[in-house]
């Protein structure tokens, strides 16, 4: 264990450390060389409804608009899904990943999270199903700052900022990628 890991570990006091950055689906090879016994929890989601999340983004806050705004946006934010599914695609079969379609979490999550507590070796619990941003969240992230509330199944925006052009252009763009990960449930 690292100096780096253990240090980790006396801050969580006894409890797991989770980070939950999309972007770190890009750095998974070198994580896994830091720590080395990490597990890797992959949220695959549709397409049309994290597109529209990207773009939505962009539009409200200025950390994404450069990454997602403009003319551009739409083709970067679909090639940024593509890239983000196939770095996990890359790690399917390893043992210390796990993945997870985020509609089934939304849907059904005391059974889709079932994967991730075998792998952790937890037992899955209601209390778990409480979206809490206490202690995850620093002031700049304004997007992830809501109110406590039960995980469920958010309407796409997609329909709302999508023409039938452009949806015809996401479905047309990640058809292949996502046979990937098919619905667990």
């Amino acid at each position: 264990m690292s100096a780096f890991e253990r240090i980790l570990d006396e801050v969580a006091g006894g409890k797991k450390t989770v980070e939950k950055t999309p972007q770190h689906v890009f750095c998974v090879d070198r994580l896994s060389r830091y720590f080395p016994d990490s597990c890797f929890i992959h949220v695959i989601r549709e397409p049309e409804a994290n597109i529209a999340s990207l773009m939505d983004a962009a539009a409200r806050y200025e950390a994404f608009a450069s990454r997602f705004g403009g003319e551009q946006g739409l083709e970067r934010a679909v090639a940024y899904w593509k890239g983000a599914i196939a770095m996990s695609a890359r790690m399917r079969g390893r043992q210390n990943h796990v993945f997870l379609r985020y509609e089934d979490l939304a849907c059904s999550p005391l059974g889709a999270l079932q994967p991730v507590a075998t792998v952790l070796g937890i037992e899955v619990s209601e209390d778990m199903l409480t979206y809490n941003i206490q202690n995850i969240t620093v002031e700049r992230e304004a997007w992830k700052a809501r109110p406590n509330r039960t995980i469920e199944r958010p309407t796409s925006k997609a329909g709302r900022l999508f023409d039938q052009k452009q949806l015809q252009y996401i479905r047309e763009h990640t058809q292949e990628v996502l046979r990937h990960f098919p619905s667990a449930l």
